[in-house]
This record gives C-alpha cells, sequence and structure tokens, in this order.
C-alpha cells in the first residue's frame, strides 16, 4: 500500500498495528485477535511473526522449541532457520522481518506445590525411670 502512485510513504501489508495514517488508503491498524485459554498440558508460547511462518509449519516449531531447554535458545534458532530459508528464496539482498519470541508456561504459571500430607496425632512420652529411680519424660536429669 503506497500514499501515492509515484511513491512516498508506503507499508507492504494490508494491516499494521496502529499505523492510523494509512486508513485512507485501506490499511486496517486494528488488530484481529484471538484467545485460547492454557491447560496444565500447554509446554510453551511461541509469538513469530509472518517472516517466521512463511517457512517454518507448525509442526518444525514445535519439534524445535522441545529441543531446547530455554525459550531465548529456541527463539534464536526460529529467527536463525528463517532467515536461512528466506535467503535461500530470495536471495540475501531480500527478508520479510522476522521476529520471534518463546516463552516457557511452567516459568509463567509455576506447578502447585503438593498437598501437605494430612496431620497425624502426636506421639506422647511414656515416663521413664531415671537412674535415681524417679519416673521422667524421656529426659535425663
Amino acid at each position: 500500500v503506497w500514499s501515492s502512485p509515484t511513491g512516498g510513504c508506503g507499508l507492504a501489508m494490508s494491516r499494521s498495528i496502529g499505523d492510523d495514517i494509512f486508513t485512507r488508503i485501506g490499511v486496517c491498524a486494528t488488530p484481529v485477535t484471538s484467545s485460547c485459554a492454557l491447560l496444565p498440558s500447554h509446554k510453551w508460547l511461541v509469538l513469530a511473526s509472518d517472516g517466521v511462518w512463511e517457512f517454518l509449519e507448525t509442526e518444525r516449531v514445535v519439534t524445535l522449541v522441545e529441543l531446547h531447554e530455554h525459550a531465548s535458545d529456541s527463539a534464536m534458532q526460529l529467527v536463525q532457520l528463517a532467515a536461512r530459508a528466506w535467503a535461500v528464496e530470495e536471495g540475501d539482498d531480500y527478508r520479510d522481518d522476522i521476529t520471534a519470541v518463546v516463552l516457557q508456561i511452567p516459568l509463567l504459571f509455576p506447578p502447585r506445590p503438593p498437598p501437605s500430607p494430612p496431620a497425624t496425632p502426636q506421639a506422647t512420652a511414656t515416663p521413664a525411670a531415671n537412674s535415681k529411680g524417679r519416673q521422667t519424660a524421656g529426659c535425663d536429669d
């Protein structure tokens, strides 16, 4: 989308968050969003730009993320793989924006500690006789 036929300001997409200046020529500044409930089985959250998803399938991203212990390592590898794919497809002179954020969900929602075991009745000391024959509660005089 270009602001004039001869050049000037341009935006190479049809939707851009916050770019209200281009609404007069057809750009929607309001994002389309969706949500889902996080479940205990969810391990990772991957937020990535279309520069990542253009060449990396969801299944490959999931496999890659599972290989790493740290989310930052996963994000770095996603960006590197996407950049290589863009270079192969378009040459070294062009690539789309490539952004990846990987969150490890258990760090956001740490597991709850296991419930405490039920309280057991306290044992009571049985009086014992000390060396002088007096009853004690198990302690030496």
